[in-house]
């Protein structure tokens, strides 16, 4: 079984501090906020560099679940591509498809930690931004099982529809993890795409933001949330609500399996991971764990979900 993953490199810089929980000023129902002081230096224990970036990110985990990964991105001629591409290698993942900017920078990540293992990161997307149709290998699709598309940002958001497109006229199956960003700036995009994609994944936040997008541009109806029962899972209860109408998760489920997609998941944090196919609508709790970082998290479970269907595994 062959993979290619398509997506962001980056070289992911972790930024180690003692005391994460003096940086912290407070909450609401969506964030946890961090001060950064001006004018004041603020003292760094450790440094650490990692790579990163979607497209890294998930064909290590492809690879680690003995599935034969391709990258396609693109790296600054610098030396931190060169240490992308070197290290890719030593991780037995082929590096043929990624290519070089010899005008922009590799992708640079510096990340801040704050309490229970998440963490504020500080993103420069560099030559990520730059993908171009022209840098998509064609007549190489045919050699994949499988496509999976991590974030694209800037002018590499457009990619999705014509790779898309490529692999439904391939049979190829698609599966994708758009950024927030996309899902801001080019949801249209997405929206053209899903008829293309088999297997829709995204968090809570992003799930909900696509859903607003939906309603408005297709004029969606909701229902009253008095018909929704009160003990129902947290991502099940009224979740947009508009008036006197509402809608949950399940609305959007099928929004999204009517337009394309055979599965569709939103992963919701602490509390689990909700799998949509067909009629049915899956939950699996987190596990409990001590949590040392939750960076990439979202990377490590799509990758393994869309591995495992690769290898024979049911959803269940």
């Amino acid at each position: 079984m062959k993979i290619l993953t398509i997506g962001g490199a980056t070289k992911d810089l972790f930024l180690h501090y003692k005391y994460p929980d003096s940086l912290q000023v407070g909450s609401d129902q969506d964030n946890v906020y961090t001060k950064l002081p001006a004018g004041r230096k603020i003292e760094i224990s450790k440094v650490e560099q990692f790579l990163g970036g979607g497209a890294i990110n998930t064909a290590a985990s492809f690879s680690k679940l003995d599935i034969d990964a391709t990258v396609l991105c693109k790296v600054g001629n610098d030396p931190e591509g060169q240490h992308i591409v070197q290290e890719l290698k030593a991780l037995n993942i082929a590096t043929s498809l990624i290519n070089i900017d010899n005008n922009t920078a590799t992708a640079t990540s510096f990340i801040m930690p704050c309490t229970d293992g998440d963490s504020t990161l500080l993103v420069y997307r560099g030559a990520n931004t730059h993908l171009q149709d022209k840098d998509i290998p064609q007549a190489e699709l045919p050699n994949f099982n499988q496509l999976y598309l991590s974030s694209l940002n800037g002018e590499a958001a457009q990619l999705v529809k014509p790779i898309t497109d490529a692999a439904k006229k391939l049979n190829i199956p698609v599966a994708i993890n758009p950024g927030m960003a996309q899902l801001c700036e080019t949801a249209s995009i997405i929206q053209e795409s899903l008829p293309n994609i088999s297997t829709f994944i995204l968090n809570a936040c992003e799930a909900k933001e696509f859903m607003l997008t939906l309603i408005k541009d297709n004029k969606l109806q909701g229902v009253d949330k008095k018909t929704i029962a009160a003990n129902s899972p947290e991502l099940l209860q009224p979740w947009i609500e508009q008036e006197s109408s509402c809608f949950n998760l399940g609305h959007y489920f099928k929004e999204i399996l009517n337009r394309g997609p055979s599965i569709a998941i939103v992963t919701n944090g602490s509390e689990g991971v909700y799998v949509a196919h067909q009629d049915t609508i899956y939950f699996h709790p987190s596990i409990a764990t001590n949590i040392v970082s939750t960076v990439g998290a979202g990377d490590a479970f799509g990758s393994c979900f869309v591995g495992s269907i690769m290898k024979g595994h049911s959803i269940e």
